[in-house]
């Protein structure tokens, strides 16, 4: 039986950075002295370096997988700060069967503390009513103004502001212009032999619009204010 456990959670890890159907809670980042909820989850691209470390703490000591709700698929939520320019992991939680929460920072990373996120590059989207949760990763909402950050090896590099109705538009055509390329393509028909009988290309759309997210995420922040 923990065998058949371990299995799902390896294949949990694996999705779950790319499927989040529910709305999902963000991990806290403070910013200039505000906080906000950020849907980039910066630490899944350390468990991507070092697997056997989520392992260590979604299995409970009992030999049981904890409990991961829909709205909390990766399991914890990160704490995060940035201070001097630098993105600084402060502390990582999961919830418990009871509801309460509980820090597992020690268990990760063995007691050290104020941890920079060097591992991670990428970029960081936040909605200027700070607290507001944007729901999933990747989900720009129109009416909203946002504050763009550029991390690379954990060290933040560049920070624009735009209007969430401009940054959909600029999604959408760097969609656009992905399709047409031949890494784009080349998904696509990886996807269609997997899938029997073959579905048309519209049916992969939502799939790959996650799957090359960072890519197109990247691309709207060099179009912002050219």
């Amino acid at each position: 039986m923990r065998k058949i456990l371990i299995i799902i959670l390896i294949l949990l890890c694996f999705f779950s950075r790319f499927i989040y159907a529910t709305e999902q809670m963000g991990d806290k980042l403070k910013y200039k002295n505000n906080n906000y909820l950020i849907h980039a989850y910066p630490l899944d691209d350390y468990f991507d370096i070092h697997t056997n470390q989520k392992s260590k703490f979604m299995m409970r000591s009992d030999g049981y997988m904890r409990i991961r709700s829909t709205g909390l698929g990766r399991g914890y939520v990160v704490t995060w700060v940035i201070t001097n320019k630098n993105l600084i992991l402060k502390d990582i939680e999961t919830q418990e069967q009871n509801n309460t929460w509980n820090s597992i920072i020690s268990t990760v990373f063995s007691n050290r503390l104020n941890i920079k996120a060097n591992w991670y590059s990428g970029i960081i989207f936040l909605i200027q009513k700070k607290s507001y949760n944007s729901g999933h990763r990747g989900r720009i909402i129109r009416r909203e103004k946002y504050i763009i950050i550029k991390i690379k090896n954990g060290e933040l590099v560049e920070e624009k502001r735009c209007k969430g109705e401009k940054l959909v538009n600029i999604r959408n055509q760097k969609f656009e212009e992905l399709k047409k390329t031949d890494k784009y393509k080349k998904k696509v028909e990886e996807l269609k032999i997997k899938k029997k009988p073959p579905v048309q290309e519209q049916y992969f759309e939502a799939h790959l619009y996650y799957y090359f997210l960072d890519d197109i995420l990247s691309m709207v922040f060099e179009e912002v204010n050219k």
